[in-house]
């Protein structure tokens, strides 16, 4: 006897639609190209973040996160506007690190990460 499981139509909220939307809408991907639906107004953005920040990154803010930093922890928003202003990477660093992964996982694999080469043994306990 084979019992098939099926969903009470008295129980269907009929969130199916919402909810394939909101899939499509988020995709696989888990970075955002444009702001959510939720998020702040770009004006209370630009209130609140430094032009160089905002020239050098796309800063979008939700539930007012850019006004409370500003308003209830404006050292914390200094130093996070600080270290953004810091911070530089190019498409030429991330090439090269990852060519010295690679470099140091072949090495490291060839070697087995010991001296002269030699490869370890594995024994069972």
């Amino acid at each position: 006897m084979k019992m098939v499981q099926e969903q009470d139509p008295d129980l269907d909220n009929g969130d199916a639609e919402n909810e394939e939307q909101e899939t499509e809408a988020n995709g696989a991907d888990d970075v955002a190209l444009r702001p959510g639906p939720n998020a702040d107004a770009e004006a209370d953005v630009e209130r609140y973040i430094s032009a160089d920040v905002r020239a050098l990154y796309d800063v979008y803010s939700y539930r007012h996160a850019a006004a409370i930093l500003a308003n209830s922890f404006p050292d914390e928003l200094v130093q996070i506007e600080a270290a953004l202003l810091a911070f530089r990477i190019t498409t030429g660093t991330l090439a090269r690190q990852a060519e010295t992964n690679r470099l140091c996982r072949r090495s490291f694999l060839t070697s087995c990460g010991r001296p002269g080469g030699s490869r370890p043994e594995f024994r069972e306990i």
